[in-house]
């Protein structure tokens, strides 16, 4: 009896599985041998992915919510205290909101009055769960001061961080606790926004769900960091940009649009760019003048909006943090900088080359499951699953298909926000003089991977040589196999 294509990745996927424990076993130089840990992790991870294999009846958004939830909980509980990018920062920042300190005061020459458990759990940093921190000491009622708490985010994007750091306090918890819960309810805010995102999206719902399940990113998602907001909102105004291009137009998504643009945009200013994405969706999807007049008047709305915040409320923030003193002694100074270029046109050319010379270094580092350190055993994984997505966004059979007009559109946004998160990164962090971008790092690209199936796309057919059941079933034979990948990453390496 022949086997059905169920079966047959489900044999693919065990053989995988059986292949990466064993490469990350033979590979780890921990000093820990927490073997019940992992034994219950990979009985975990492989049942959860038998299940969503062999379950051919679940929609893709419901396989999406298992696979999201069950690995964003383990990324949750078991990532290292504080080793998500700027952490420490975005949990300060929650405990501020905890309080009650919607805009954070900052006290000259000390900082910004926290409770000590931030420090509790600073040094505790790259700690687990299962080490002797400080992290399991009742939490702490005292006051003290802070040096930093990205006091030039809107308040919004901490709301449920600062829900979770309040109930660990109210219900008299241990300090990791307060981590745990922050974790959680931006992961759950994250599995639900974007799971919500794929189930009413009329198509495209796969490549949204590759980008969801990227091991960066849902490594972001289940973390303090404000990222997990904006690539879930990210998520969900591509949806709806896509339900306006399929549809005609209905006041409440257009309005929905650019209100998830404005968010995103007072949090990192290139962003507001994506809501010029508007003028892809054809004027005979709108049902009258007046709408469509408000769809081309909005974006510019909501761009000198965002534009105003930036420049004047959250840029002045900057100096209010560790920051100050960094600017000062690393000679960091957006108006010489500019004047620097200025000077010297031919300096300023060969750094906009340079941008664009560094993107496959700017790709690659979407796929190494930036994890704060690299660890080198990940490497050889990183690299076939940038192959991965390179060949999904190519010759996946997707079911949204823009004019030549309409990828020039998405192509100029997406050129243009690639350059100006450059170009913010180069005036506000780089010192005087440099000829390349310092701090940059992949993470502040992730939306922009949303847009690249519709706009590389050169599948001009619904197949591939394969049935739409198999091309589906091994791509998800394939996230599952990457975000095991990543749990075993840090397994292997913390535990």
């Amino acid at each position: 009896m022949e086997l059905n294509d169920n079966y047959k990745f489900l044999i693919v996927f065990s053989v995988l599985f059986l292949i990466i424990l064993a490469y990350f076993s033979l590979t780890s130089n921990s000093i820990h041998t927490h073997f019940n840990l992992r034994i219950l992790l990979t009985v975990l991870m492989f049942v959860t992915g038998f299940f969503v294999l062999y379950k051919s009846d679940l929609e893709l958004h419901n396989k999406a919510l298992i696979v999201l939830l069950v690995f964003g909980l383990i990324i949750v509980i078991l990532n290292p205290i504080m080793l998500v990018p700027d952490e420490a920062e975005h949990y300060a920042r929650s405990e501020l909101v905890s309080n009650g300190e919607l805009i954070p005061v900052f006290h000259e020459g000390k900082g910004y009055s926290i409770h000590e458990n931030i420090f509790q759990l600073s040094f505790s940093r790259n700690l687990t769960f299962l080490d002797d921190t400080p992290a399991f000491d009742p939490i702490s009622n005292n006051l003290t001061f802070y040096h930093s708490c990205f006091s030039q985010n809107p308040f919004y994007g901490y709301l449920l961080s600062g829900l979770g750091v309040f109930l660990c306090k109210i219900l008299d918890l241990s300090v990791i606790w307060s981590l745990w819960l922050g974790r959680l309810f931006n992961l759950i805010f994250y599995v639900v926004v974007c799971v919500y995102s794929i189930r009413r999206s009329p198509s495209y719902k796969m490549p949204l769900f590759v980008v969801s399940a990227l091991p960066i990113a849902l490594s972001q998602g289940a973390s303090f960091s404000i990222d997990f907001f904006i690539i879930s909102l990210m998520v969900l105004a591509c949806s709806s940009i896509i339900i306006m291009s399929k549809s005609k137009v209905e006041y409440k998504e257009l309005f929905l649009f650019f209100f998830l643009i404005l968010l995103v945009g007072l949090i990192k200013v290139p962003y507001v760019l994506f809501a010029f994405l508007i003028f892809i969706v054809p004027r005979e999807n709108f049902k009258d003048n007046v709408s469509y007049l408000v769809s081309c008047v909005l974006p510019f709305i909501v761009l000198v909006v965002c534009s105003v915040w930036s420049l004047t409320f959250a840029s002045g923030q900057l100096a209010y943090s560790y920051r100050g003193d960094y600017f000062i002694s690393n000679n960091i100074n957006s108006s010489a900088q500019l004047n620097y270029l200025v000077s010297n046109p031919s300096g300023a050319l060969g750094l906009l080359g340079g941008l664009f010379l560094g993107l496959p270094g700017v790709c690659i580092g979407f796929f190494k499951f930036y994890h704060g350190i690299w660890i080198e055993s990940i490497l050889p994984i990183a690299i076939l699953y940038s192959l991965f997505f390179i060949f999904f966004s190519f010759l996946y059979p997707i079911d949204f298909k823009l004019s030549e007009k309409a990828r020039l559109v998405v192509f100029l946004i997406v050129a243009l926000i690639f350059v100006g998160i450059n170009v913010v990164q180069y005036l506000s962090w780089t010192p005087v003089g440099l000829n390349y971008v310092d701090g940059m790092q992949s993470r502040y690209f992730i939306p922009l991977l949303l847009f690249l199936p519709m706009l590389f796309n050169l599948n001009k057919s619904d197949k591939i040589g394969l049935s739409s059941v198999k091309i589906d079933l091994l791509l998800l034979t394939t996230i599952l196999i990457a975000l095991t990948s990543f749990v075993y990453m840090f397994t292997f390496t913390y535990y």
